[in-house]
């Protein structure tokens, strides 16, 4: 009996070194999968650059942050899952330009990623080890 003790001891404790790791790996591959959404977000806008000679969504100061609405227009499938995602372009004749932003729901870690049209990539809170 004593030995059963001291096996469910051992295990406790590699559980309790193990699980920090294990949910830092999870929230990189969701971090990732953001940065994958927003490049694939600026591919799709260059597209749209090319047919219409301005950026999604139309207009000065345009913004749209439906996902369903952006998949259609963009011809996306990007799926709602632990992000949320809008896109914000200035079509003026002085400036083209788009930012597309995802921001995480359902996490104790509120963060948000952001692309520009020139592929830069900006993370809040500022300094995040999980942007690159």
């Amino acid at each position: 009996m004593f030995e059963m003790v001291i096996v469910v001891v051992i295990l406790g404790i590699l559980v309790s070194m193990a699980m920090p790791k294990f949910a830092k790996t999870i929230e990189d591959a969701k971090n990732k999968e953001a940065i994958a959404a927003l490049k694939l977000i600026r591919t799709a806008e260059r597209m749209y650059y090319i047919d219409y000679d301005e950026y999604y969504p139309h207009g000065t100061g345009g913004a749209e942050n439906n996902l369903n609405t952006i998949n259609r227009d963009l011809n996306l499938a990007l799926e709602s899952g632990d992000w949320t995602y809008s896109i914000t372009s200035s079509n003026s004749a002085t400036s083209l330009s788009f930012t597309a932003t995802a921001k995480r729901t359902l996490s104790a870690r509120q963060r948000q990623i952001t692309i520009d049209r020139d592929g830069n990539l900006t993370c809040s809170p500022s300094g995040a080890t999980y942007c690159p």
